[in-house]
């Protein structure tokens, strides 16, 4: 009884061990059994199926990098142009929006005094520039941590019928005849939660070109 108390804990720490050191890949080894679920009955070449994954998943990303980037590129160039000659006078169309007349008088104050607007200016840029190091170290992060879950793609791709019938066979064991049947619920489950996802995604995808096209 003791021998089998002290195994139980054995493999008990093992596992708790095992869970800890795996921890930090969590996330990619999640984000990869859902895409590999969701694209499974589709194709099953893994360098393919990776590798379309990675261009459907990437491009938006990348274009939206390139997007920030192309909007930081008026406020660097205000910011530089301030810093050596000063602020341009404050446009009179801005007295007629609400609060108009009080960043009127502030946008002024700091044009005529340039020493006061390096004093403004400066909490402001601190606080930016360390809110845009956070806003970068979680992207970086993110793109990591994708980049790893089309990696173990790539695996759970090449053996997924291997890990279909280990799957299948722990879930007998635990659940009897019912095994089959949860795993079957769960890929339909993670598959239609996919699409839906993705079906909204396009659609405001979609419905968002056609507004900025309008807008100009």
């Amino acid at each position: 009884m003791l021998h089998r108390v002290a195994v139980g804990v054995s493999l008990a720490l093992v596992v708790l061990a095992c869970l800890n050191i795996l921890r930090p890949f969590f996330g990619p080894l999640l984000w990869a059994v859902i895409l590999t679920v969701t694209a499974w009955p589709v194709v099953l070449a893994s360098i393919l199926t990776s590798i379309l994954i990675a261009v459907f998943c990437m491009i938006p990303v990348t274009y939206g990098v390139a997007v920030a980037a192309q909007s930081f590129k008026p406020v660097s160039q205000l910011l530089l142009d301030s810093s050596k000659g000063g602020l341009p006078a404050p446009p009179p169309w801005l007295r007629e929006y609400p609060y108009g007349e009080t960043i009127y008088q502030k946008w002024e104050k700091s044009a005529q005094d340039r020493t006061q607007l390096i004093q403004d200016l400066s909490p402001l840029l601190k606080q930016g520039a360390t809110k845009l190091g956070q806003m970068a170290g979680k992207v970086g992060v993110g793109l990591l941590e994708f980049a790893m879950a089309l990696i173990i793609c790539g695996f759970f791709f090449a053996y997924g019928e291997t890990l279909t019938r280990s799957g299948q066979m722990t879930l007998q064991k635990l659940f009897g005849p019912k095994g089959d049947e949860l795993l079957d619920i769960s890929a339909r489950t993670i598959r239609s939660v996919m699409l839906g996802i993705l079906g909204t995604a396009a659609l405001q995808a979609a419905l968002m070109c056609v507004g900025f096209s309008l807008a100009g």
